[in-house]
């Protein structure tokens, strides 16, 4: 999953949203035209952290999972070797 978390910081760092400074927009167009951009970027933005925290949960959930079949493995073991060491 690094590379996917590379590939969005390098997209997130691509995305050039310059918005003017409040005293140069001149019309209620551009003020519209800027309200459209932001909210672009905000529903993008908003997907993104989504799917990073749906991508966290599947983690949680396979880590949780792996760690309860090593707990299964070594109870297993521990049941079928005899006090030597033996099988």
């Amino acid at each position: 999953m690094p590379n996917y978390y590379k590939i969005k910081k390098n997209y997130i760092n691509q995305l050039k949203y310059d918005f003017p400074d409040h005293n140069k927009i001149k019309n209620e167009n551009e003020v519209r035209d800027l309200y459209t951009k932001l909210l672009i970027y905000y529903n993008e933005l908003y997907v993104d952290r989504e799917q990073l925290l749906d991508s966290l949960k599947m983690e949680t959930i396979n880590s949780e999972e792996q760690k309860a079949y090593i707990e299964m493995l070594k109870e297993s073991l521990s049941k079928s070797v005899d006090p030597k060491g033996a099988l």
